[in-house]
């Protein structure tokens, strides 16, 4: 099957510029990101092209490695047929905004997450948990866009929220258990934060809002806790603490620094782990574990973006202890599974060009932003990768051999690639 740039109109309008600002109110469950409007009749075609070929009725390409794995894999949507039984149905959710805390719609990833935070920390599994509760409980009672909800859309921000404040303030079985109440009305908050900000991203930008819902509201109750200000609730001044940079005032020739081979395999794991603020080697084999039992394309993705990030540590000089920390690669990694696949069709050369360069565009920023807000103590968090890949999208629409998915399509790299190929083979069969 050729994959360049398709000459087809509707297969230009299904997947390029016929989406670009609209969304889904009333979609398959199994459709993953946020949704807003009607499909149009492109989306519609698309969808029904994708069927066709898989019930054998027109043409379908040569069957891949990926082709033949993705029935087994996917995003399990029979487990959200389920609304007979509205706790299964709740729990389902609760699973699936863990996975989508890696942009994998699968309650085993869900499972695979929450496993590795738990052998990072269990307070913190604790924390998280909370989070992820009050965030699709809340999600449940505003009566929000049904198959958003399902997909674990409003939860993987409360997850995350559990997990950052956990890690940011004191906190364990033994002391400060209040600080499960703002991790649960923080989980809340960032329900409203998604639903004010997808309505402008999706249908203005044609953009998904990625992290930002969290990042908004984390960044807020942080820099309300900075400096003992809310006093029943202090930071960690081990791990998060406001500090003055500086710079030499003479060159002096930078010396060579020693790494290990095995603090290096150890910071690819680490990195992986930082994904859910779980800084632990076997929490990154873990999470990608998850990752694989739903993509083994975005599993790739996950391992090479971790690899590159270390790789460009060591090409600028980042110290080992630095490296080891994985602080400075999770953000590559999230760009890389978003980036590969996941919003944009692995086609051409192009691509993984654009991969990357957005993978690289994210390590600048990353350690660029480190220092802006180290004066303010404020970690980076997820800021760098919703940048970047928010640029590349934006950048994907001006070249041409860059195909953008409509968000209301979009579900695995795999299936990504299946129904891009059908389009292309429904051409073909026509022309």
């Amino acid at each position: 099957m050729d994959y360049d740039r398709p000459e087809a109109h509707d297969v230009e309008e299904g997947l390029t510029t016929g989406e670009r600002g609209q969304c889904v109110c009333k979609q398959e469950p199994e459709v993953t990101f946020l949704t807003l409007a009607q499909p149009s009749a492109a989306v519609t075609e698309a969808k029904t092209v994708l069927h066709d070929a898989e019930a054998g009725s027109v043409a379908r390409p040569s069957p891949t490695l990926y082709t033949r794995l993705e029935p087994y894999l996917h995003t399990l949507p029979a487990t959200q047929q389920m609304d007979h039984i509205p706790p299964l149905l709740f729990l389902d959710e609760c699973f699936r905004g863990a996975g989508q805390c890696l942009f994998q719609n699968n309650p085993l990833s869900g499972a695979c997450v929450m496993a590795g935070v738990a052998i990072n920390s269990r307070p913190a599994l604790v924390a998280a948990l909370v989070g992820l509760v009050a965030a699709t409980a809340t999600a449940h009672i505003l009566v929000v866009d049904k198959n958003a909800r399902r997909n674990g859309l409003f939860g993987f921000s409360g997850f995350l929220m559990g997990a950052a404040m956990a890690l940011f303030h004191y906190y364990d079985f033994d002391t400060a258990q209040w600080l499960l109440v703002p991790v649960a009305l923080m989980s809340a908050l960032s329900v409203f934060a998604t639903v004010g900000i997808a309505n402008f991203t999706i249908p203005v930008c044609g953009l998904p809002p990625l992290g930002a819902p969290f990042l908004l509201v984390i960044f807020m109750w942080l820099m309300g806790c900075t400096g003992g200000l809310l006093s029943y609730f202090p930071l960690n001044g081990n791990i998060i603490q406001p500090r003055v940079l500086s710079n030499a005032l003479e060159y002096t020739r930078p010396a060579a620094l020693d790494y290990t081979f095995v603090e290096l395999i150890k910071a690819v794991c680490v990195g992986m782990g930082n994904t859910a603020f779980s800084a632990d080697k076997w929490t990154g084999v873990v999470f990608l574990a998850g990752v694989l039992v739903c993509s083994p394309i975005s599993a790739a993705m996950m391992l090479c973006g971790s690899v590159l990030a270390v790789l460009l540590q060591l090409a600028t000089g980042v110290h080992q202890d630095m490296v080891s920390l994985g602080l400075l690669a999770f953000n590559c990694i999230l760009s890389a599974i978003a980036l590969g696949g996941t919003f944009l069709v692995l086609r051409g050369v192009r691509v993984w060009l654009s991969i990357f360069v957005g993978i690289v565009l994210t390590f600048v920023l990353t350690v660029g932003l480190t220092n802006l807000l180290s004066p303010a103590g404020l970690p980076v968090l997820g800021l760098p990768f919703t940048i970047a890949v928010w640029v590349m999208l934006l950048c994907a629409r001006g070249v041409d051999s860059l195909m953008e998915m409509p968000l209301n399509l979009i579900t695995t790299p795999e299936r990504n690639m299946m129904l891009y190929a059908c389009l292309r083979a429904k051409k073909k069969a026509q022309e």
